[in-house]
């Protein structure tokens, strides 16, 4: 009996536990089927808000104010949906700089003034062009009514100097109708006013170098040469110099700080006639350094003069014999006189340079003379846009020099095609190749360069002449060879005051006065000796077109002058 009650209460004990393993396990299933429920909801309310708004241009609504049912527009499956074909219209760029922080843009348009309430989207791409490898950043605004009339679009993180592509489309796209293109060009940080007193764009504005004095200490002579330098900024005081010539022995460098001036000292062995090239940067920090400029000059050592003792012993001279010693000095002085302006005329007639102009361009494998000159020389004029005299006179000049036959000039306007392609890289390619570089100064020029004119390109450009004055001054900062750039100016719109900065060490021509001598520059001619009295120029027949080109060149000129006489400086964008 006792044992039958156990197996009762264990069996009693048994179904309770399965029935509460039972309700359990149902509670756990449901508690599980409706969390995957609220998961899955989750995750689908997602998608549909992401289907909405990628790809740019889906209606958020497509129920209301639109017949455009779908989520992929079709004109063929939907031809009652007018969704916006017009353009963004007042699309605005302004540029942002602030210290520290790289450049951004503030895109500001209203939508367009065509079409219905059932606008989708804008979308605004900015394309980076300055690598060749174009990085797209693309923001998309949202929108499915009119009501709001302005939007603003910012990027930041721009690289200064860079050449982007701005397109601002209305959703849904349909093409050119309803898309605004611009090109943007940020400008380099070190021509912004608010960057250009701070260490980073810090430039030397002159560096001279001078012969102070000449001694001689125990036996061995010493010459002095001051070198003296100016910056943009005052917070750089820390300066490193290189100088160096043909004699390695003579090569140096020195470290300065808290000056701006540095005093070397040369022995007699590295001052004959020796040329010298140098260069000096400033000292930022262990990492960092400004940019270098180069600084040439010329030590020539003169012997001591020698001096007179008196006799110690002898007769002394009478006075007779020493009227007749003075009376011949003075002859012979005179004599000397005369024929030292003889020597000078015949080297002035008789040892001219020469130009030989032929008819006929000469082919480069053919067989020439001792008198004949090298190839054609590659030449390249560069030039501000500022009214059409002006660049007529541009064209003469061209037009004359090409007629020589003696050069290869490059010309912007007369290479239209490849500069459509891609007009940064046309000017850069050609600064490289060029061995010559005609640079036109003008009033108009310094004013781009020193940043004080308009800010807006000329329309006349192919690209702004501050960019093409960037890549010289590059060029410039990467050769040792001035006399690659040849600064000419007229007194009609400006003066050898107006010549760039960077370009100030170099020789500067006036037209049309020195056509010859600007000739004479971009042939390397120094002197061809001759033993004949010749003209400068020689032409090979009387009707060479040399002749009629020089002339148009000169009227060209007179007809600039005038025109400049009659229309201020402020009127003549009007006329480019």
């Amino acid at each position: 009996m006792e044992l039958s009650r156990r197996s009762l209460t264990t069996v009693l004990i048994a179904l309770s536990s399965i029935i509460l393993h039972e309700n359990y396990g149902k509670k756990v299933s449901r508690a599980l089927i409706k969390e995957r429920s609220t998961i899955s909801s989750q995750l689908q309310n997602s998608n549909e808000q992401l289907s909405a708004l990628d790809p740019c241009g889906r209606p958020i609504h497509p129920k209301n104010e639109s017949d455009c049912k779908s989520k992929t527009f079709s004109k063929e499956q939907y031809p009652n949906c007018h969704s916006f074909a017009g353009k963004p219209s007042r699309v605005i760029v302004k540029q942002i700089f602030k210290h520290g922080r790289q450049p951004g843009i503030i895109v500001e348009f209203n939508p367009p003034s065509t079409g219905f309430k059932d606008l989708w989207a804008f979308r605004v791409r900015l394309i980076d062009l300055t690598l060749n490898h174009p990085n797209v950043n693309t923001q998309c605004k949202q929108i499915n009514s009119k009501m709001r009339d302005k939007f603003v679009v910012h990027f930041e993180n721009l690289g200064y100097g860079d050449h982007y592509n701005l397109r601002v489309q209305s959703m849904p796209p349909d093409g050119d109708k309803s898309t605004v293109s611009h090109d943007i060009f940020i400008q380099e940080q070190c021509d912004i006013l608010q960057f250009q007193k701070t260490k980073h764009c810090c430039l030397f504005s002159s560096v001279s170098s001078n012969k102070k004095d000449y001694k001689i200490n125990e036996n061995k002579a010493v010459v002095t040469i001051n070198i003296t330098w100016q910056l943009t900024c005052e917070s750089i005081q820390q300066f490193k110099l290189k100088w160096n010539t043909d004699d390695s022995d003579c090569n140096g460098s020195a470290e300065v700080k808290g000056k701006h001036f540095y005093s070397l000292k040369l022995l007699e062995r590295c001052v004959k006639n020796h040329n010298y090239t140098g260069e000096i940067y400033g000292v930022i920090s262990d990492q960092e350094k400004t940019n270098t400029e180069q600084f040439w000059f010329t030590v020539t050592m003169k012997s001591p003069s020698s001096t007179c003792q008196a006799p110690t012993s002898g007769q002394q001279t009478s006075l007779k014999h020493m009227e007749m010693i003075a009376a011949f000095s003075s002859v012979g002085a005179v004599l000397g006189i005369i024929l030292l302006v003889m020597l000078l005329k015949f080297y002035k007639f008789r040892a001219r340079p020469i130009i030989r102009i032929n008819e006929r361009r000469q082919p480069m494998s053919e067989a020439r003379d001792d008198k004949s000159l090298s190839d054609p020389v590659k030449v390249l004029i560069i030039y501000a846009s500022c009214c059409m005299p002006c660049k007529k006179v541009i064209y003469s000049l061209w037009d004359a020099l090409d007629s020589t036959c003696l050069f290869d000039i490059r010309l912007d306007m007369l290479n239209e095609p490849q500069l459509n392609e891609n007009p940064l890289r046309w000017y850069e390619t050609q600064i490289k190749e060029a061995e010559k570089i005609l640079v036109m100064t003008s009033h108009e020029m310094l004013m781009s360069d020193l940043n004080l004119g308009s800010n807006q390109n000329n329309l006349s450009d192919y690209v702004n002449i501050q960019f093409q004055l960037n890549l010289l001054r590059g060029e410039v900062s990467n050769t040792t060879d001035i006399s690659k750039f040849v600064p000419v100016y007229n007194t009609y719109n400006g003066n050898r005051h107006d010549i760039p900065r960077f370009l100030s060490m170099c020789r500067a021509y006036k037209l049309p006065t020195e056509l010859d001598k600007i000739m004479f520059h971009l042939l390397r001619i120094n002197s061809i000796r001759i033993h004949s009295r010749t003209p400068i120029v020689q032409i090979s027949s009387e009707n060479h077109p040399f002749l009629t080109k020089k002339d148009e060149l000169i009227k060209a000129i007179d007809d600039a002058a005038s025109f400049h006489q009659h229309i201020s400086c402020t009127q003549l964008s009007e006329f480019v």
